[in-house]
């Protein structure tokens, strides 16, 4: 339902003493009286007539919630508090711990004898195994072993360092024949040098392997095809100064290593261990506006929502640490048994998916109403993940764009108890100097409710110093605005036809007085369910709606 010429409280009573003093300065001024007399009309006036839905309502107080209608009507409340989002890289930090590869030739009568009567000399090197040992680092300092078969890099650089005085020019010939670039074509490369009679020549040359792959599943190395590839190393040396004796004791020195190893996407057996997904301390109050209010939700959940890109299987999440820090600094318990908490997050098969698993908490797994009670409130919660990578024929991965994140979603169907939400609201108030004298001064409500809770007013008047005059009503907080209609056992109002409460006051002539002088007003409301004081909890559903008609009749003397 909506809203018809909407109006909150405040201003039902800003236009009640407003009009009450422009409706009769309009009514007669257009009576063009040319004398000094003193008018004493009646005047009776409508002020307010408007209908809120619920809706409309819970949208004032809980302007950060969105709200869901289950089948029946009844409404909820969800709120959603992000726990964390990492990618790949923030949460697996890989040691690669690569070694580099050293290799040298040493001169020999029979290798000069060679370079001299052939001009060149190639010199074929054993095949090399690169190894690297890829670890998960823990906050803890713990790590478990990484098992990769193939690699797409996101950078990476081979560093080659030689050194030779032999004297004679040369070239180093290097081929990976595993590793791709991303036309299919393997790594094959070549280093040349100028000859150098009188000084030895040093050099270095960086190959940027960004974009390239790397399988290391058909490496020579029989016993693992894990964290290793194979690099075939050859080296001509030329015959470049005619009648040149190289030294006895010349060689040419040579290191191959990888540096700044970084994946794009990484298949293999990513161990068996556990880090922490998500560990902080968050402000967590989705109810602050009901500040010290009596307040109790019968079903909220509380769902830890958790999403991952990554392919590995058999992973499985824990809660280590769910509790909340109240104002007075002590730690609360939030679950019965945080450890039972383990849901197992299902990984997804295909690069680029992303599978979500859900673990809802309920009032019979924790504390979970008094964790959304009104108070200011921390939420510590330490999360951590399980892998036992046992992947029964499926192949694991990991990509570097596709993480794992949380979110703790809050829904609150809105059944439940609140009681004691007071609240002020404090405005300017000037009836005019035109307005010399009211007799007299009644004001009518009629309210039509359809929503189950009780709602009180009470207005001050404040001098210029903000002191306090009078109040509009006798006894505090006596005027009910609203009274619920009585409620059946599925937390309905019996009858389909609204609760009709009507309510006359009229105001003491000491206290018209003392609204005349009156510079500020206060408005002081209480608010609180149905049956409140008997633990009742109500239901609030869709079709809930309130009714106000206000009215006043004065009589008065004003100058002309």
């Amino acid at each position: 339902m909506k809203v018809q010429n909407r109006l909150n409280s405040r201003g039902i009573f800003q236009l009640l003493f407003a009009i009450g003093c422009c409706i009769p300065l309009l009514t007669f001024s257009s009576c063009q009286q040319d004398n000094d007399e003193d008018w004493s009309p009646i005047i009776a006036a409508p002020l307010v007539n408007s209908t809120m839905s619920v809706s409309d309502l819970l949208e004032q107080l809980t302007m950060d919630s969105i709200f869901d209608v289950n089948a029946t009507g009844l409404l909820s409340l969800n709120f959603q508090s992000e726990l964390f989002d990492y990618k790949p890289t923030d949460v697996l930090n890989f040691d690669y711990g690569a070694s580099p590869i050293i290799g040298a030739i040493e001169n020999t009568p029979a290798l000069e004898m060679l370079i001299n009567q052939n001009g060149e000399h190639q010199l074929a090197l054993p095949t090399s195994v690169f190894a690297f040992n890829p670890e998960v680092q823990n906050e803890d300092g713990s790590n478990f072993e990484v098992k990769i078969d193939s690699l797409y890099l996101y950078e990476s650089a081979m560093i080659f360092n030689f050194s030779s005085d032999f004297g004679h020019a040369g070239r180093i010939d290097i081929e990976i024949p595993h590793l791709f670039d991303s036309e299919g074509n393997h790594f094959d490369e070549s280093i040349e040098w100028s000859e150098s009679p009188d000084e030895a020549i040093t050099d270095a040359k960086i190959f940027d392997l960004d974009g390239y792959f790397l399988d290391m599943t058909k490496s020579e190395e029989s016993d693992t095809i894990y964290n290793r590839f194979d690099i075939d190393v050859s080296v001509v040396i030329m015959n470049t100064i005619p009648n040149y004796d190289i030294e006895d004791d010349a060689s040419l020195d040579f290191t191959v290593e990888i540096a700044d190893m970084n994946f794009e996407l990484a298949y293999g057996d990513f161990g068996s261990g556990n880090f922490p997904l998500g560990k902080d301390t968050i402000e967590f109050n989705p109810f602050e506006e009901f500040g010290d209010a009596d307040f109790y939700l019968a079903d909220p959940t509380l769902t830890l929502e958790i999403t991952s890109g990554i392919g590995l299987q058999n992973m499985n999440s824990f809660v280590q640490q769910l509790v909340y820090i109240d104002t007075d600094g002590n730690e609360n318990e939030i679950l019965f048994n945080p450890t039972s908490v383990q849901p197992t997050l299902t990984a997804p098969t295909v690069v680029g998916e992303t599978v979500t698993t859900f673990r809802k908490l309920t009032n019979e797994d924790g504390y979970i109403s008094e964790l959304l009670s009104p108070t200011e409130k921390d939420l510590v919660y330490e999360i951590f993940a399980v892998i036992n990578n046992n992947s029964n024929g499926e192949q694991s991965f990991i990509h570097r764009d596709f993480g794992i994140a949380a979110n703790l979603d809050v829904e609150i169907p809105l059944y439940g108890r609140v009681g004691n939400i007071n609240f002020n609201d404090t405005l300017e108030f000037d009836l005019g100097s035109n307005l010399s004298q009211i007799d007299s001064l009644t004001i009518k409500t009629n309210m039509e409710s359809y929503f189950p809770a009780n709602a009180y007013l009470q207005v001050y008047f404040l001098d210029e110093n903000y002191s306090l005059t009078d109040s509009l009503y006798s006894g505090g907080i006596d005027l009910p605005l609203i009274a619920a209609p009585e409620l059946g056992a599925d937390g309905r109002p019996l009858s389909d036809e609204a609760l009709l409460t009507t309510k006359e006051a009229n105001v003491i002539p000491s206290t018209i007085t003392n609204i005349v002088e009156s510079k500020y007003i206060v408005l002081k409301y209480s608010f609180e369910s149905a049956n409140f004081d008997d633990e009742a909890n109500v239901k609030i559903f869709e079709d809930y709606y309130i009714n106000a008609k206000v009215g006043f009749q004065a009589t008065g003397k004003i100058d002309f």
